[in-house]
């Protein structure tokens, strides 16, 4: 057993957690300034106005929880609030024109809310789902809403023309259909695809009405294509440099400057880049330097603005003006005392994966194996508040992008369909196995994950007890039956896209994968993290399970912050959860 020396703790986390975070980049080619979201001042989210040219301006005192829309012209701002995390949100206008005023557009919660579109001055378009169906609405500055589209399938991103007051919505998390809706009559004008297998996601609009959009190509590469406005017939298309957008429901992974260039939002293997593409010439041109991952970009009318960093350099912030890169913000030097490795390994089925090492200088530093959720996620070269403190904390950490990650094709991304938390878990136990021999480490490695993550941790004890020391699982999933039972119309679809079906028409399978059924094989320590009022990943099924450990003697201990949702936004909240989860994990050295 390892000592947990908690003034070292402090020491070596306190100036990682201090370091300031970016989030939320809010911007419009119509504009030559643009809004984010920063954690500089006493680690809150405090909203910021800047343009390419002029130093920051504080917009507001108290922390903001979501950016929505900005005005194109007007200083007005749509974000949205939520109660201690339960995603059940209500929608306000901020006029920082007037002191910062904030007013409440909507009457009573509306459900989680993914995206808002400004109409006109008066109405907005609202893209979310509530616990019947997605939903595709307009909202006016009364509250009043109207119901414009609706659907049982998942709305993974979508995009709205002012110019004609279509709105295009990227429908269904497999073979993806782009429907055309027209907000003014309430009808689907058409539905986009290439091919019946084949998936067209990420849809944007020009200025004048030119619809770009992406075609998955499965292994080697996506495609762009750029529909006409005036014939819808006719098509451009043309090969990216790789896989767009970062995860299935990214909103801006495609950025119109003008009528002829447009910013792509491409992953490849494990890291986020930005391209700038010119039409005429067919030309890509890569924006963010080798060493660094996109965290978000904006266009403006002066300049590409965007923020990256790397596992050991925080985030900065540039302005990308004629091909050139200049420094706006830095929100801390590259100090970090750990090397990065990129890793290949063969997992059970001879198919390649790729993962990152994180080394820490202790040459007895012991193995965690960090599971990323989503699933359909990835862990890029960037900065990460969850898995670097670990390697701090004096672990090696090793993250491997599993079978059902994103940057590596839509054919390895769906991968995990039909046997969520068998392939993906082996691949992590391979990596595992792969890893500890390149160390030379020899002890049993530990297992770490939220979310998916904290699921995949829940089945690797219960179903791998003898290739564990133990582990942490944050906000997991328990009982997949009963997920989906207290499910919102989001999750349910979720479920049925993994399961290819209902728990009544894949009951079987529902089962087979949950934890609960398997908790009597648990052997190693678990500490499990639960918000309590998460949606997404209900903590009652993990309530049972620690119940149903308790009454066997098994060694588990539930920690449930009564404040919490789906994880927590708060930087504290943050610190204090990695500080006892790698409590727990260095009480299972020997």
């Amino acid at each position: 057993m390892r000592e947990f020396d908690e003034n070292r703790f402090y020491e070596k986390l306190t100036p990682f957690f201090k370091t300031p975070i970016i989030g939320g980049l809010v911007g419009l080619p119509q504009r030559n300034d643009f809004l984010y979201v920063s954690t500089e001042e006493k680690g809150l989210r405090l909203l910021y106005r800047r343009s390419a040219t002029s130093d920051p301006q504080k917009l507001l005192d108290k922390p903001l929880s979501g950016i929505l829309a900005l005005h194109d012209k007007k200083d007005l701002l749509v974000y949205k609030k939520d109660e201690d995390g339960n995603e059940n949100y209500n929608i306000f206008q901020l006029d920082f024109s007037n002191n910062g005023k904030t007013t409440q557009i909507t009457k009573e919660p509306i459900g989680s809310v993914a995206e808002v579109y400004w109409v006109d001055n008066e109405t907005l378009v609202v893209v979310g789902f509530n616990e019947e169906h997605y939903y595709v609405r307009t909202l006016n500055m009364k509250g009043e809403m109207v119901e414009v589209f609706t659907t049982a399938e998942q709305v993974l991103n979508s995009h709205y023309d002012r110019k004609n007051k279509l709105i295009a919505a990227a429908v269904e998390r497999r073979y993806t259909k782009i429907a055309i809706i027209d907000i003014s009559t309430a009808e689907v004008k058409n539905w986009i695809t290439q091919s019946e297998d084949s998936s067209c996601s990420f849809p944007a609009f020009s200025a004048k009405g030119q619809l770009a959009y992406i075609c998955d190509q499965q292994v080697t590469h996506d495609e762009l294509i750029i529909q006409a406005s005036d014939n819808p017939e006719e098509l451009k298309k043309f090969p990216l440099p790789g896989f767009a957008g970062f995860w299935p429901f990214d909103e801006d992974a495609i950025k119109w400057i003008d009528e002829e260039q447009l910013v792509v939002t491409v992953g490849k293997h494990g890291r986020v880049s930005l391209y700038h593409f010119y039409i005429p010439d067919a030309k890509w041109t890569e924006i963010l330097p080798k060493d660094l991952s996109l965290n978000s970009a904006v266009v403006t009318s002066d300049s590409i603005i965007w923020t990256g960093s790397s596992f050991k350099r925080p985030q900065a912030m540039y302005k990308c003006k004629d091909g050139k890169n200049t420094k706006l913000l830095d929100m801390g030097p590259d100090v970090l005392d750990f090397s990065i490795e990129s890793h290949w390994y063969k997992t059970y089925d001879e198919r390649k994966i790729h993962g990152w090492l994180l080394k820490n200088p202790d040459p007895d530093a012991p193995l965690l194996v960090f599971c990323h959720g989503g699933p359909t996620y990835a862990i890029t070269n960037s900065w990460n508040l969850y898995l670097v403190p670990f390697v701090l904390a004096g672990f090696n950490v090793f993250a491997p992008n599993f079978r059902g990650s994103t940057t590596y094709g839509s054919e390895f991304k769906d991968l995990n369909i039909g046997e969520f938390g068998r392939g993906d878990l082996e691949d992590c136990l391979y990596g595992a196995k792969a890893i500890a021999e390149y160390l030379g480490y020899k002890a049993l490695p530990h297992i770490y994950g939220a979310s998916h993550g904290g699921f995949l941790t829940l089945r690797a004890l219960t179903k791998q007890p003898d290739e564990w020391l133990g582990g942490v699982a944050i906000v997991p999933i328990a009982d997949l039956e009963e997920a989906y039972s207290l499910a919102n119309s989001h999750y349910k679809a979720f479920l049925k896209h993994f399961f290819g079906g209902t728990p009544e028409e894949k009951r079987k399978l529902y089962r087979e994968y949950s934890p609960i059924n398997f908790v009597a094989n648990l052997k190693k320590p678990l500490l499990i993290y639960h918000g309590a009022n998460d949606s997404r990943c209900p903590v009652v099924s993990v309530r049972r399970f620690h119940e149903e450990a308790r009454k066997l003697n098994l060694p588990v201990e539930l920690i449930v912050a009564g404040d919490e949702g789906h994880g927590t936004k708060k930087i504290e909240g943050i610190f204090d959860e990695i500080k006892l989860s790698v409590k727990h994990l260095l009480s299972l050295q020997e």
